[in-house]
């Protein structure tokens, strides 16, 4: 949306915005408005040296496409008659460090609007601030997915793992009754094997409604009230939940982080 807003305020033809792939080896197209699915396709992967672009990442200067730097999109589509003219390169840069770069294609004798082009810096200011908050934004969800997962991962183990390195042992011990004849043993290694796996069953329905459940929308306050409730008629322990106030000043993040770990706590006494 914002490429097609630029892009009808400088008159041009189309537009497109490339960014530098991980290995800094080549151009990805991220967004492009007036070009044809053709186009979009050839140009979709670009070395990051081609002509304008490379030299305004390089330089962090806006770029016209000459005789001396080309531009191999705008040379395409002139020759295939789609549109000719002039070619700009705009890098967008976050603090300093460019991260990718803003391409405006016009018409064969249309010029941008006088002094839009002093405007075509901030754009791309504007632009690369909008790409470093994805990327940020990005990163952010990797890192909370990597912290449930290896949070599961723990559970997995409390609750699962050491359970079934106790089975295994006592079934070994089992086998090894059964072939002496010892049939007190092997009844007694038959029933720690049979009470540890239903031990572990309910560890594991405990889990599972432990990751279902979320905090209620209507708050952390009726989420903890609910979450007293539930887990009052699960286990058969009393508790009791009380709190004076109907909402607390926390942010959203906070209240949920409130929230897991009463949820945690409360699953732990559940266990234990």
């Amino acid at each position: 949306d914002f490429l097609g807003l630029v892009v009808r305020l400088t008159g041009a033809r189309a537009g497109a915005v490339r960014v530098p792939t991980a290995d800094g080896a080549s151009f990805r197209l991220l967004a492009a408005v007036g070009l044809t699915g053709e186009l979009r396709t050839r140009d979709a992967l670009m070395p990051a040296a081609c002509g304008m672009c490379g030299a305004a990442l390089q330089s962090s200067l806006t770029r016209q496409a000459t005789s001396v730097i080309g531009c191999s999109l705008r040379d395409h589509a002139a020759a295939t008659g789609e549109f000719s003219g002039r070619a700009v390169a705009v890098p967008l840069d976050h603090r300093e460090r460019p991260i990718g770069v803003l391409n405006l294609f016009f018409a064969e004798g249309r010029d941008p609007p006088a002094g839009i082009t002093r405007l075509l810096r901030p754009f791309g200011q504007l632009l690369g601030l909008a790409l470093e908050n994805e990327r940020l934004t990005r990163e952010n969800l990797q890192t909370r997915l990597e912290a449930e997962r290896q949070l599961m991962a723990a559970d997995i183990h409390d609750a699962l793992a050491q359970s079934l390195t106790f089975m295994r042992m006592r079934m070994s011990l089992l086998l090894d009754a059964l072939g002496s004849g010892d049939a007190t043993g092997a009844l007694a290694f038959g029933s720690d094997v049979s009470d540890e796996l239903r031990n572990a069953h309910g560890r594991l329905r405990e889990m599972i409604s432990l990751y279902r459940a979320g905090m209620d929308s209507r708050g952390l306050i009726t989420s903890l009230r609910e979450l007293a409730t539930a887990f009052r008629r699960r286990c058969g322990i009393d508790v009791v939940f009380e709190c004076a106030v109907h909402e607390v000043g926390l942010a959203s993040e906070q209240q949920l982080q409130v929230f897991y770990i009463v949820q945690e706590a409360l699953a732990n006494v559940g266990h234990h």
